[in-house]
């Protein structure tokens, strides 16, 4: 698989070297190799346990194959105690990248779901903002009262704003607490229309 290697040599480049088959277990017999660079070829197999008995290796580089298996347990010791730089990314059937790759897919998987929930959280605190309680529509009724000539007048400020005229008189607009808005109905005593049609008109002008 290899050309001839001297065996003291240091550092051993194959990268983008058209390497096809498992990785040479005539590796092993370089002792003092220190840096292994195997990436962007076509190894298949498993990363071999010998990598992690050779103990002057620094920097193995198997980047860009079609490895398959897990990592030896020698070599992530290593790589965890910073002894070694091991590249690996590029092959898809490692276990190590198939986790690598779940735990992201997870992730946005989650993300969108919280995303999704808090949408639909908005969705229904607006709904339920624009439609009025029964609650307020009740305390809206329970609080009609009767009002004086002197305080419909502060209300519609002197009768300032007419809003239309029916057969009952003429409609005003009003303000209560300068904060409420109402349509006041002002009965005229020449109207010859009934009390039951004035309560009927007040219905309809009630909710306005």
């Amino acid at each position: 698989m290899f050309p001839s290697i001297p065996p003291r040599i240091i550092s051993l480049d194959f990268s983008n070297f058209g390497l096809n088959g498992t990785i040479s277990s005539d590796i092993q017999y370089l002792n003092q190799l220190q840096k292994l660079d195997l990436s962007n070829n076509n190894l298949t197999g498993k990363v071999p346990e010998f990598l992690g008995k050779m103990k002057l290796l620094t920097v193995i580089n198997l980047s860009g194959n079609n490895l398959s298996g897990s990592i030896p347990q020698s070599l992530r010791k290593m790589e965890k105690n910073g002894l070694i730089t091991l590249l690996i990314k590029g092959n898809e059937n490692l276990e190590d990248n198939k986790k690598k790759l779940l735990v992201p897919i997870l992730a946005s998987a989650a993300s969108v779901g919280i995303i999704i929930a808090v949408l639909l959280l908005i969705i229904v605190l607006l709904l339920r903002k624009k439609k009025p309680s029964k609650a307020s529509r009740s305390s809206m009724v329970a609080n009609k009262r009767s009002y004086s000539y002197e305080e419909v007048a502060v209300i519609t400020n002197n009768f300032e704003r007419p809003l239309g005229e029916g057969g009952f008189g003429v409609v005003y607009h009003g303000n209560i607490n300068d904060n409420e808005q109402v349509a006041v109905k002002v009965l005229s005593e020449s109207s010859a229309q009934g009390y039951r049609q004035f309560k009927a008109e007040e219905k309809i002008l009630g909710p306005l």
